[in-house]
């Protein structure tokens, strides 16, 4: 009677589990597809190139260009009279949104930058020995003064040791870098409609634009930044290689391993031979499959370790976390599924084919976790209350980024998801292009991305294809001015 209480009450508290892991799966559809950005970082081997890419979702062309910075810029956060200032120490190539905010980058150290929208965000109070910056600014500031994942985080959380969470690598922000503690100042969407910077978008008003930020570098190192009940928690590994949307970093892994559960690799612990040859073939399931985030994050992170090259030490420890031990060499049963991850003859690729493949590869993973052009969701007005909802699920995917993070081949390639051609821009042919020194900067014209939809209608425009560092033209840098749009922002007041 005792045992089958025991297994009653197990039995009782598995499905608890699995019903709250349920609830919180089914509660990420109140995040709106606008907000359905994507990041990834891929490097196929410990050794090899990493690639970072990523989707940018909203309502509307967000009136991107694509900028090359020069180093040597004198630069200031542009919010408010306690705002920091620097000088940037890295060129950089960057895509900004409405001359307002750089959203997406790579600089000449191979460091990357991916901002993306997390509603839970709260960016803390100001004051303190904190300084100021724009919202716009934020990811710039990363690229103009730090060289790497390390660097970043150790000087970013230099002079706030409570925000520090799950760091990689025991290091110290070197002598002469930059290490002042940030407060980032944002607008709503009600006020940045009012000052003309975005049009009729149907969410709130009072929807703060706030944003959470993922990092990577050419080691393949990885970090992701949130503001969490007002203080900066950052998680750094060189496995958190997806980033989504809500909720926080931390529940998004949550969740991930729930599926991962569904279709993780099973290891016949018994007789199965060739340890360093073979492993059993994965069963065949299923993956989430709407837009919300924790989908997506689910999707990219599978077909990111589908491509990744079988490596023998994680098969090893895999074999020891599933079995308790290393597997003997008795011969596998008959007809067990063998995974042969021995060399398979193929015809050689050159360094370069190899690495376009990769390119190709990334790619591919962001397109699938994007929003389609044209996704639409019939209302259901028989319940008024659900309109708001289903009408923020109208967000599209507006474009792609990869970021190559070769080192001898730096380069930052976009696609407009209504056009049919990917473009890129290299870092070394924009270094070794002339500048006008008093601007150090240029830009590629949303008039040459967008074809044919918004502010940039007509017929004339550039059809781009390929490398077009040479379509980059001289320009003066967009101002990330926050108080010209949150004009109540206390931090905006003149003292």
């Amino acid at each position: 009677m005792m045992k089958m209480m025991q297994k009653h009450n197990l039995t009782i508290k598995k499905l608890a589990t699995i019903f709250v892991v349920l609830i919180a799966i089914l509660s990420m559809g109140v995040v709106p597809s606008a907000q359905a950005c994507t990041r990834l970082l891929y490097q196929q081997t410990i050794d090899s190139k990493p690639i970072t890419g990523r989707s940018m979702d909203w309502f509307e062309f967000p009136d991107t260009k694509l900028w090359f910075f020069e180093k040597g810029i004198q630069r200031n956060g542009k919010a408010g009279d306690n705002s920091v200032e620097w000088k940037s120490k890295y060129d950089s190539i960057v895509n900004a949104s409405y001359d307002l905010a750089m959203v997406d980058g790579i600089n000449d150290q191979g460091l990357v930058v991916n901002l993306l929208v997390l509603a839970s965000t709260n960016y803390g109070q100001p004051g303190g020995n904190k300084k100021n910056i724009s919202l716009g600014g934020w990811g710039q500031y990363v690229l103009d003064n730090y060289k790497n994942v390390d660097e970043t985080v150790a000087c970013l959380t230099k002079n706030i040791p409570s925000s520090k969470k799950e760091l990689g690598k025991a290091t110290t922000c070197p002598t002469g870098v930059k290490d002042t503690p940030l407060h980032i100042v944002t607008a709503n969407l009600g006020q940045l409609k009012d000052a003309g910077v975005i049009g009729d978008i149907p969410l709130s008003n009072d929807f703060n634009l706030s944003l959470h930020m993922a990092l990577s570098d050419k080691t393949g190192n990885s970090a992701i930044l949130e503001y969490v009940e007002g203080k900066l928690v950052v998680h750094q590994n060189k496995d958190y290689d997806v980033l989504t949307n809500d909720p926080i970093f931390e529940e998004q892994r949550a969740i991930n391993t729930y599926w991962y559960n569904l279709y993780k690799p099973q290891i016949l612990c018994e007789g199965l031979a060739g340890l360093s040859q073979s492993i059993p073939v994965p069963p065949v399931g299923f993956l989430p499959g709407s837009t919300n985030a924790s989908d997506r994050f689910v999707r990219a992170k599978y077909y990111l370790d589908k491509m990744e090259e079988p490596n023998q030490e994680k098969i090893a420890s895999m074999i020891i976390q599933q079995c308790g031990k290393p597997l003997d060499s008795t011969p596998p049963p008959s007809g067990a599924p063998i995974y042969d991850t021995s060399p398979k003859a193929a015809a050689p690729l050159s360094d370069d084919e190899a690495r376009r493949n990769e390119l190709a590869g990334v790619l591919g993973i962001v397109r699938n976790a994007s929003d389609p052009i044209g996704l639409a969701i019939t209302p259901d007005l028989s319940n008024p209350a659900d309109l708001p909802a289903i009408i923020a699920r109208l967000g599209t995917t507006q474009w792609r980024t990869v970021s190559n993070q070769d080192e001898d081949d730096l380069s930052y390639y976009f696609e407009y998801t209504r056009s049919p051609n990917v473009i890129w821009a290299s870092m070394k042919d924009l270094q070794e292009s002339t500048i006008d020194p008093e601007k150090k900067a240029k830009v590629l014209e949303s008039s040459k991305i967008d074809l044919g939809s918004g502010k940039n209608k007509g017929l004339d425009h550039v059809v781009l294809v390929g490398n077009v560092s040479d379509q980059f033209k001289d320009k003066i840098p967009f101002d990330w001015n926050i108080c010209t749009i949150n004009t109540t922002a206390p931090e905006c007041q003149t003292n």
